[in-house]
């Protein structure tokens, strides 16, 4: 019901933004464990972009809800990118299968063989 009826979408995705973080620093870690030369720096940039881009998107939603902005096709500006983000970690290609499990076709919250449902990437 919450998504349902509200103005603006529900979504944050600066806790997103704080795993895909947690997930690059890991992967960083094991490779370099395993002795694997590879230039994160790509990794990196792109995790920041999106952090940047999660705390603007805060940003703009707590700016209408202060202004008590009711501008339908800005709010539905927003809400089209926060649902489009939503839509962009699904898998478009394959679903990923987790032999156990079933099909799940989010890329960054499907559970793992190791984790089981705790995230991890």
């Amino acid at each position: 019901m919450k998504l349902a009826d509200a103005d603006i979408l529900p979504f944050d995705y600066r806790e997103y933004a704080e795993r895909m973080e947690s997930f690059a620093d890991d992967l960083i870690t094991l490779l370099e464990s395993l002795g694997i030369q590879m230039n994160v720096d790509p990794l990196r940039q792109a995790v920041l972009a999106f952090q940047e881009a999660a705390e603007a998107s805060e940003a703009e939603k707590q700016k209408i809800r202060m202004l008590g902005i009711k501008d339908e096709k800005q709010i539905r500006f927003l809400n089209d990118r926060l649902m489009r983000t939503e839509r962009a970690f699904l898998s478009q290609d394959y679903p990923l299968y987790r032999r156990d499990e079933g099909w799940y076709k989010h890329v960054v919250y499907a559970p793992s063989y190791d984790y089981g449902y705790l995230t991890r990437a």
